[in-house]
């Protein structure tokens, strides 16, 4: 999902608010400036004006990797 919608979601205000808030330089993901577009992951550390932002983002579902028999 897109940064910005995240952050929405997460409560902080909407999401053309939280473009703005991008822009405007005070949202960092991983330790790195963000940009407006950007997309997160789950494990994605999210700071706004420094202070760590808990946000829901669900895991990768569990991949199963299957395998056939030699007949």
């Amino acid at each position: 999902p897109k940064l910005h919608k995240v952050l929405a979601q997460s409560g902080l205000g909407s999401r053309i608010e939280m473009e703005k808030l991008i822009a405007d330089g005070h949202v960092s993901v991983n330790n790195e400036p963000a940009h407006i577009g950007q997309r997160v992951q789950f494990g994605d550390q999210v700071k706004v004006n420094g202070k760590p932002i808990k946000v829901r983002i669900q895991a990768p579902p569990a991949r199963v990797i299957g395998w056939r028999r030699a007949a």
